[in-house]
């Protein structure tokens, strides 16, 4: 799928800096196969200016701009901040995330959907 959309879209993947060689090289073969440049922040989702380094190197607008995730508390709640869509998958590990609601009733995702929304009306 990811394929068929590059010719019409500008993709990155947004990466947390990674602090260990494993997560490096994982990193980079993923970007080798797929084709897709990585960006690492420094500053870590949900900070807004991990965002921006994407939407900067995207030469994009939050408007404009599309973040696939599959963390809510990083990636949905950090993105919709910045007024991105976003789009939820399920994790490759989903033990590594805790507050994954695709397992869970949808009951249990609205409040931190909710937050996310908060959060970007206060600093509005």
């Amino acid at each position: 799928m990811i394929r068929s959309l590059q010719p019409k879209y500008r993709m990155c993947f947004l990466s947390n800096f990674p602090h260990t060689e494993d997560r490096i090289k994982r990193i980079r073969a993923i970007e080798g196969q797929l084709e897709i440049h990585a960006i690492f922040s420094k500053r870590r989702k949900p900070s807004p200016a991990a965002f921006h380094l994407a939407l900067e190197y995207l030469e994009s607008e939050p408007e404009k701009t599309l973040m696939v995730g599959d963390r809510i508390l990083t990636d949905i709640i950090g993105a919709n901040q910045l007024g991105l869509k976003t789009v939820l998958v399920a994790p490759l590990d989903k033990k590594a995330d805790p507050f994954f609601m695709v397992t869970l009733p949808r009951f249990f995702e609205r409040p931190y959907l909710k937050l996310g929304r908060v959060i970007y009306k206060s600093k509005e």
